[in-house]
């Protein structure tokens, strides 16, 4: 039984594009054998599936705000806010908390680091430590002696009443090194995320695993049609190993494993045959729940801040992947992109590329991204809070932004 359907963006333009091994990926991801129980749609396989689908719908959070507004935030750690005692997060996670924001992502607790440079000693190249007693490696250094910048955050998180969702490691490039083949690679980074996921889980669990609520896997899976190659290795090497290896890790306390894909619908840069169609993209992350059946939901990126999405591209895409989430048991998402590039008004062009700078976007988009997402999906989250929206965040205009949300969710003209 074929699940996409004729209007999913499937056709014979795209094969020149793809490998022999992409096209019998598509088949083999996209065609659903009857005679396979494991992946029978709607059905949760075991009483332990149906257990997890009561979590995804029940630890989900809501408010009585009446505006559309979000619930959940990432938080990406560098080495200014790292240094924060438990006193300053508290004040930086109340204000979180006054505009409604119920729980928020560190992005990574290993995050990538310039130096040393990718190599075959370091394949995902340096990496710095959020933590205390992480292994030191000439790839990893640990945060400074007496610190523990992880810590901290969690026992605010605590004091305040805030949950908090762990991403591991998120290296500084996420281009595959030359040397390793996909399935070496996803093998490497899942060993990776999981000796990270034990040792955090081993250090913090007795004081603050009812904090720890959730864990976010990293990759950022796009639309595009060279995702098809991946899609085996990918699910079958990092994404369903990871994700079930992390509910044992913390069972039987509930958790909830969940990724942030992108999707591109700005065609203006790029032919249109390297991408997948909303419908299209949203068959494939139908297939790739049927594949990971541990991976509780998607948190889909609006890509408005910086890959030139529209609202109707935006429509168009989350409709058809909330669609899809349904048809595979799961809510979903979505993370609404709280910056546009910088300088202002800079735009791409072939010539000049990708506009690398960012700051907060103007409220009024902001709050078009909020009313135009929220009816689509269960909970809106967003992207970060240090450089776009904490009161105490890197520039002055983070300041201004929060001020006007503040007014926004508490509707003070």
């Amino acid at each position: 039984r074929i699940v996409f359907h004729k209007d999913s963006g499937l056709s014979l333009e795209h094969l020149p594009n793809m490998s022999m091994r992409g096209v019998l990926h598509v088949l083999s991801v996209l065609i659903v054998v009857q005679g396979m129980p494991h992946l029978k749609r709607l059905k949760p396989a075991n009483d332990l599936e149906r257990v997890h689908h009561h979590e995804r719908e029940t630890r989900l959070s809501s408010n009585n705000i009446s505006v559309p507004h979000l619930t959940g935030i990432f938080v990406s750690l560098d080495s200014t806010i790292a240094n924060r005692t438990v006193e300053a997060w508290v004040l930086d996670l109340q204000a979180m908390k006054n505009v409604g924001i119920e729980w928020f992502c560190i992005r990574a607790v290993l995050a990538g680091s310039s130096h040393p440079a990718v190599s075959t000693a370091c394949p995902f190249g340096g990496l710095i430590s959020y933590f205390p007693n992480h292994t030191v490696s000439q790839c990893i250094t640990g945060p400074q002696p007496g610190l523990d910048p992880v810590g901290n955050i969690l026992e605010a998180a605590k004091q305040v009443g805030l949950g908090v969702h762990l991403g591991l490691a998120f290296p500084e490039t996420s281009r595959r090194p030359p040397w390793m083949n996909s399935t070496e690679y996803y093998r490497e980074f899942a060993g990776l995320c999981w000796a990270t996921a034990q040792q955090v889980w081993t250090q913090y669990r007795a004081v603050y695993g009812g904090v720890i609520q959730g864990w976010y896997t990293g990759i950022e899976e796009s639309n595009n049609l060279g995702e098809l190659d991946l899609t085996l290795d990918l699910t079958g090497h990092y994404l369903q190993p990871l994700a079930r290896d992390l509910r044992n890790l913390t069972s039987p306390q509930p958790t909830l494993i969940w990724a942030s894909p992108y999707y591109v619908g700005n065609l203006t840069r790029d032919p249109e045959t390297n991408y997948m169609t909303p419908r299209f993209y949203a068959d494939w992350w139908e297939q790739v729940f049927h594949l990971v059946p541990d991976l509780d939901f998607i948190a889909p990126q609006d890509s408005m801040g910086a890959q030139g999405n529209s609202f109707e591209n935006v429509t168009s895409f989350l409709t058809e992947l909330a669609q899809a989430s349904a048809r595979a048991g799961r809510t979903i998402l979505s993370n609404v992109e709280l910056f546009e590039v910088w300088p202002q008004g800079c735009q791409w062009t072939p010539k000049t590329g990708a506009c690398h700078g960012r700051h907060p976007a103007p409220f009024e988009r902001i709050k078009g991204q909020m009313q135009n997402e929220q009816p689509v999906v269960r909970e809106l989250i967003a992207w970060e809070w240090h450089t776009c929206l904490s009161p105490f965040g890197s520039t002055g205009n983070t300041t201004i932004l929060y001020q006007q949300y503040y007014n926004y969710v508490h509707e003070i003209q």
